[in-house]
Parts: C-alpha cells; structure tokens; sequence
C-alpha cells in the first residue's frame, strides 16, 4: 500500500511505481479526488479507482469509479477492492 498526502503527492508516485488501485477521498488538499482520478486515468489506462467522501459529491463522480461514504468499514473497502479488480480496467464517461 501506498500513501499521498495530496493530489500532486499521489501523481508523482503514480508515475514512478505501478499501481493497480487508486483509492481516494474526493475532498483533499491541493487537487481533489475527481481531477486526481481523470488525471490519473489519463496517465494509467487501466487503474482501477474508488472515491470516499462524507461530503456532498460532484455530479461527475460517479460516472468515474464506485463512491463509498464515511464512515466506511474494512470490509467494505476490502470487498470493493477485489471487485473491481477482478473487473476489466476502463473508465466510465
């Protein structure tokens, strides 16, 4: 597992290690959660993504990845993580 303390943080890493899963609050310093994932998207075609929140959320965030709200159990998170791997990579526009 690997972890950002922002947007930016987790692009950088993004492009320097392979990641099979970006799992990400929408709310977040510097870039939020939607600009991350479609910039995210645009470098790794076949990055699986995942949104929190427990705000309100963007109308485009569902239309890119399953949205889960906090508070979130392990299991939870767990179980959507072998979902959408087992998926075939892809966004949804």
């Amino acid at each position: 597992m690997l972890v950002a303390d922002g947007g930016y943080t987790a692009l950088r890493i993004l492009a320097s290690r392979h990641v099979d899963v970006l799992f990400t609050d929408i709310v977040m310093p510097e870039l939020d959660g939607v600009e991350l994932a479609k910039q995210a998207l645009a470098m790794c075609p076949n990055l699986r993504v995942l949104f929190m929140t427990g705000y309100l959320v963007p109308d485009d965030a569902e239309r890119i990845a399953p949205l889960f709200y906090k508070p979130i159990r392990v299991r939870e998170i767990e179980y959507a993580i072998r979902t959408v791997l087992a998926e075939p990579p892809g966004r949804i526009n």
